[in-house]
């Protein structure tokens, strides 16, 4: 999918912003069939699953057991507590990733991504 910079020129025309920034991929789960209750052991899965390949997903949070976080090339590991501190940690992720996003770019138009998907 191509990111829109929401700039136009007079004729209505997009106008293209090299300095977009992308969204992050992240994923929240609700459970895990995973025994262990520390999160390490899922970014350990996840690690293997990857195989020394560049990961999709740089944040997995875990109710209820934690959340890991691709930080400058190293995993961050934080366990759940009793007042779920991983979805503080998972929202504050989306909170920075979307004052980032935003700040790169203005109002794009909806219709653009509509009719690309159709195509």
């Amino acid at each position: 999918m191509k990111y829109l910079s929401g700039l136009y020129d007079s004729d209505g025309k997009e106008i293209t912003n090299p300095d977009n920034k992308c969204l992050i991929p992240v994923l929240f789960a609700l459970s895990s069939d995973l025994k262990s209750n520390r999160i390490e052991g899922e970014q350990q899965r996840y690690a293997k699953i990857l195989n020394g390949s560049i990961p999709a997903l740089k944040s997995i949070c875990i109710l209820n057991k934690g959340i890991f976080i691709l930080s400058s090339q190293i995993w961050h590991c934080i366990d759940s507590d009793n007042q779920n501190i991983e979805i503080l940690y998972f929202l504050s992720t989306i909170m920075n990733t979307y004052n980032l996003l935003k700040s790169s770019r203005c109002e794009p138009r909806l219709g653009p991504y509509l009719i690309d998907a159709v195509n």
